[in-house]
């Protein structure tokens, strides 16, 4: 439907105005078509059901938390497994798109005095906002989650190669061509967003989410005690609720 509406817009140069409570309606859709209404602002820019939800109340969980992007998402919730995955259902996490947005999605909610979610907010080490903890608003170690996590685990590679070669649903007996294939894509990338993507076309076209999630699942193995930094503000906010 939402592709058709599209098509006849364009053919006929017509505006259709509709409400959803569908990310499939939203995904096909182009960013500057998308508007959402938070605390009587309008936003513009592509977004996520589930977070407005978040916002407005309308979920089970006990606390939602900001960040800006998937790779940050992915970090924060496997984090959450690790330590608490009995409590995994309690927190939602939702990814905005951009240090801008998470920031200002979190203040809105965390001033909004219907709001019955309590909030926190992660930015990349890059953002130019400062963590402030009375506030809520932390920070991920490195500049960049991505570079940041695939370096940690390049630095122990050795070590860690054959559990690495696992997590990506090869074998251990490909842990010395993990190995390889980690030094020479860290050495030819440019964009750190395409690090996982590069190092999965060279194992064999794995999944990049699959090559992420093996990256972040082994850095949790490797340094235990900067998950668990990450993961204390998430701890310390869940046991108001207990």
């Amino acid at each position: 439907m939402v592709e058709y509406l599209i098509d006849i817009a364009y053919r006929k140069g017509i505006q259709t105005i509709f409400t959803t409570h569908s990310n499939d309606a939203l995904r096909v859709l182009p960013s500057k078509a998308i508007w959402a209404i938070e605390n009587g602002v309008a936003r513009q820019g592509k977004l996520d059901v589930n977070m407005l939800r978040s916002i407005s109340g309308n979920v089970d969980s006990e606390l939602a938390v900001f960040v800006e992007d998937v790779f940050a998402k992915y970090w924060i919730e496997a984090v959450i497994r690790a330590h608490h995955p009995a409590r995994g259902d309690s927190v939602g996490v939702y990814n905005i798109g951009g240090d801008s947005k998470a920031l200002s999605t979190h203040i809105a909610h965390s001033i909004n005095p219907a709001a019955s979610l309590t909030s926190i907010c992660y930015l990349d080490g890059d953002a130019s906002v400062e963590a402030n903890a009375s506030k809520k608003v932390y920070k991920l170690p490195g500049q960049s989650p991505e570079t940041y996590i695939y370096d940690k685990v390049k630095d122990e590679i050795r070590e860690f190669k054959a559990r690495l070669a696992i997590a990506m649903h090869l074998s251990s007996a490909d842990q010395d061509r993990v190995e390889i294939a980690v030094e020479e894509v860290r050495r030819t990338n440019r964009d750190h967003h395409l690090l996982f993507r590069q190092l999965g076309d060279k194992l064999g076209y794995l999944s990049g989410n699959v090559v992420s999630g093996a990256f972040i699942s082994t850095w949790i193995e490797i340094y235990p005690e900067e998950a668990k930094v990450i993961y204390l503000p998430i701890k310390e906010t869940l046991q108001k609720f207990d």
